[in-house]
């Protein structure tokens, strides 16, 4: 096995990416598995199927990180925006006259000289 053959696999596993990038393995540790197991080992999957769930846990974890002011005063500035354009609408509608068209179908039994 050689390390061109093992970055074409990192490649194809991009998960593994984020163990290293967590702390929780490094690529001299992956390379080191690579060079004893090979590509299809059983020793993959523990890398492989639970980087792709995301527990309950972690879903609550993100909903707690969320400043709910911080959310209430971007919902505030976006309403204001949209009031503001719906104004800015209403008065150039005020701005423009309607003209009625002047314009009369001639008659089809009527010719120009008639």
């Amino acid at each position: 096995m050689s390390l061109e053959n093992f970055k074409k696999f990192v490649k194809t596993k991009p998960a593994l990416a984020n163990y290293v990038t967590n702390g929780e393995a490094t690529w001299q540790k992956f390379y080191d598995m690579y060079e004893l197991y090979g590509e299809s080992s059983p020793v993959w999957d523990k890398y492989l199927t639970s980087a792709n769930t995301i527990t309950l846990k972690d879903v609550f974890g993100m909903i707690k990180n969320i400043d709910v002011t911080e959310v209430q005063n971007s919902i505030n500035s976006l309403q204001k925006g949209i009031s503001y354009i719906e104004e800015l609408v209403r008065s150039k509608e005020k701005e423009i006259p309607v003209r009625k068209s002047t314009y009369e179908a001639r008659p089809l039994y009527r010719y120009f000289d008639d």
